[in-house]
């Protein structure tokens, strides 16, 4: 019995060990000469997308250089999809102009549409794989 038991244990640390992703998200063309924050907003899963929410795991990074990478560690396999931010007064939300964004911002996914988020089928990353890395580009009006 103390054997299936050991056995059993084993299996559960193997399995989740296998399970668990990491993510590595590195933005580029950071305007760093503005200061303030880059936030990350991550998503799982359509139903979760852009909802404030349901955000996943969220992170704040001070801005020194014109690219900064996250690390986000131990996610189950699925679809996920990040929004940042540069947060330059420190507010904590977009200062937006009369149409366009008045902070830089960045998304997951290849398409990048201007001024706003792209849909869900363009922006998630399947993470089944132990690292899987992204890269976005900052968007500054």
């Amino acid at each position: 019995m103390l054997k299936k038991i050991q056995i059993f244990l084993i299996f559960c640390i193997v399995a989740g060990t296998l399970s668990a992703n990491d993510w590595i998200i590195t933005i580029k063309g950071i305007e760093y000469e503005k200061k303030g924050n880059l936030l990350l907003a991550v998503y799982f899963g359509e139903e979760g997308y852009m909802d404030r929410s349901k955000i996943i795991y969220k992170e704040s990074i001070p801005v020194s250089s014109d690219e900064i990478q996250f690390t986000v560690k131990d996610l189950t396999p699925g679809e996920y999809s990040f929004a940042i931010l540069h947060d330059e007064d420190g507010d904590n939300k977009m200062k937006t102009g009369a149409i366009m964004p008045k902070e830089g911002f960045a998304f997951s996914g290849k398409k990048q549409p201007a001024g706003r988020p792209p849909k869900y089928k363009n922006a998630y990353v399947t993470l089944d794989s132990e690292v899987v890395e992204s890269t976005a580009q900052m968007k500054y009006y």
